[in-house]
């Protein structure tokens, strides 16, 4: 029931979709559980209906359902206050990298041996911002593209919607 909460009240404070890892870095970290047991505990939330799961490039976000906040606003009472906050202070401190993680997904796709594909997604809220497929004759230059995303995403967004309503 606990580890059920810890989830649940993470979904809560956060307010936007969490992947897997997320949450369970921080259970693990903490010592709550091991990791089986919050597999098990992520599925059974989902089983009840009390989170949601979308993938997404490879990986699993987490929110909450109508049900799973009603739950936790009505248990939240059985966690202690200093467990609370440190939940609230765990995402508040990580909040821009968690964010910044899952706002830019990079993935590159070898069309062949001389073709790799950098396909590059910005996200907004877990919605998606702008999609960019570019075709590069080498590995090395697709993932150089890729590393250059996360620095300069905001500014390519700027520029194409500039240009487009020019």
């Amino acid at each position: 029931m606990l580890y059920k909460l810890i989830v649940l009240y993470m979904l809560k404070i956060a307010d936007y979709p969490l992947t897997g890892s997320d949450i369970s870095d921080y259970i693990l970290l903490k010592g709550y559980t091991d990791y089986i047991t919050y597999q098990i505990t992520i599925t059974n939330l989902e089983n009840d209906g009390l989170v949601v799961s979308e993938t997404k490039h490879n990986r699993t976000f987490y929110s909450l359902t109508e049900d799973g906040s009603v739950t936790i606003e009505s248990l939240s009472d059985k966690l202690s206050n200093n467990l609370k906050n440190d939940i609230y202070s765990h995402i508040i401190t990580n909040e821009k990298n968690i964010k910044k993680d899952h706002s830019l997904q990079k993935k590159i796709i070898e069309v062949s041996q001389d073709e790799y594909i950098a396909e590059l997604t910005a996200y907004d809220n877990s919605k998606e911002l702008m999609n960019i497929r570019l075709s590069f004759p080498s590995k090395a230059l697709a993932n150089s593209a890729c590393e250059k995303f996360d620095d300069a995403s905001s500014d390519i967004y700027k520029e194409i919607i500039s240009r487009l309503m020019s």
